[in-house]
């Protein structure tokens, strides 16, 4: 082959620099583009194909297992909007029963298609609210979880973190006090499984103090996140590290650590990622790991990555071969952890991401900007 002139060289690079920066004056504009970069870190390549529209920056996004719908929860949590990947909307749940400044920020469609678990206004009108579990096609409230008793739902039992396990059959929850203890409802009939809170002397243990020598009282810890595997093991994320529990509830792994935000586990169940947060000054926070990937049967970390910031949501594709993460700063890293390590390839997003999720049946993501959800091939 012969070798290509400088002067091609140069015309080549230039038209790619023409073409970068059309790209980047698209997207800046809000327009979609189908242009590819091919010569990124991790050789993915990128491609928005369509933007969906909503009031206000939506806090949650979740696919129908089928991958033919995508729902966002938004306006402060007193609207679910659902559209087909198409980009054309189907309905809008309007909650006007639901008072106060927030209501929830996540939502999860249910093993039907037809139905979606979100937050849902309480009887009495609290700023808070428990769990509903509302109609995709007529945004009707079916029912309330756990059922109101005389009316009445108690602070005490109101959802503040809740995660639906990966075959549907199970819904766990965190109180709206982050202490309370976690509660896990069947979702065939909607009973309580089992309640249970996860103690400081469980965890990371009783420690006399240094003043007195005296052993504190035990209390429960914070709870920050949950998500469940696919064997439906729970792990917890706490304010100061990761409890991995089997479905009999006891605890099978502690891991001390800071503030898990955020937890995915990897489709075959045998990786679990963690978002922490350090809630410092980048300063002071920049030798510090935001993203970790650890085996589960070991609980050794196969990834560290303390090049990012605080991290706010993540997610791994279908395939569990890629992991996107958005952080504070509103940047979105793809990783390809088993064969890349920590190295990690930037997106280019619109402004007001703060959530994401992939498609559970093609190269989607979808990622929430300050208007809507913005909806890219990742491949």
């Amino acid at each position: 082959m012969r070798p290509r002139p400088a002067l091609a060289d140069a015309k080549h690079m230039k038209r790619r620099l023409l073409l970068s920066s059309f790209a980047a004056l698209l997207l800046a504009a809000g327009g979609a583009y189908l242009l590819e970069d091919k010569f990124t870190v991790l050789g993915l390549r990128v491609a928005r194909l369509h933007s969906l529209t909503t009031k206000v920056s939506p806090t949650g996004i979740a696919w129908s297992p089928d991958g033919e719908k995508i729902a966002a929860i938004h306006d402060f949590g007193r609207a679910i909007s659902v559209w087909n990947t198409g980009g054309d909307l189907l309905i809008t749940i309007k909650r006007e029963l639901t008072t106060g400044p927030y209501v929830g920020s996540s939502l999860a469609f249910m093993p039907d298609g037809r139905s979606i678990l979100a937050p849902a206004p309480t009887p009495t009108h609290y700023p808070t609210s428990s769990l509903g579990l509302w109609d995709v096609q007529t945004g009707a409230l079916q029912r309330v979880v756990p059922a109101p008793s005389s009316d009445k739902i108690f602070q005490e039992v109101l959802a503040g973190i809740f995660v639906v396990s990966p075959d549907g059959t199970l819904v766990a929850f965190r109180p709206i006090h982050d202490v309370g203890p976690i509660s896990i409802y069947r979702t065939d009939d909607w009973s309580l499984l089992k309640t249970r809170p996860i103690f400081e002397s469980e965890t990371r243990g009783l420690k006399p103090s240094a003043i007195t020598g005296e052993t504190r009282p035990d209390f429960p810890d914070i709870v920050t996140a949950l998500a469940f595997a696919p064997n439906n093991d729970l792990a917890v994320g706490l304010i100061d590290g990761l409890a991995m529990m089997g479905s009999s509830s006891s605890i099978l792994q502690y891991i001390e650590g800071r503030t898990v935000r955020s937890l995915a586990y990897s489709p075959n169940g045998q990786f679990v990622a963690t978002g922490i947060g350090t809630m410092l000054s980048s300063t002071s926070a920049a030798h510090l790991v935001h993203l970790q990937i650890r085996e589960v049967a070991s609980g050794s970390a196969v990834v560290n990555d303390n090049t990012i910031g605080d991290v706010r949501n993540l997610a791994w594709d279908r395939e569990g071969q890629i992991l996107a993460v958005v952080t504070t700063d509103e940047t979105v890293h793809l990783y390809r952890p088993f064969a890349s390590g920590s190295a990690h390839q930037d997106m280019s997003v619109s402004k007001g991401a703060f959530t994401l999720a992939f498609s559970p049946t093609k190269s989607e993501l979808a990622v929430s900007t300050g208007t809507g959800v913005d909806i890219y091939s990742v491949r």
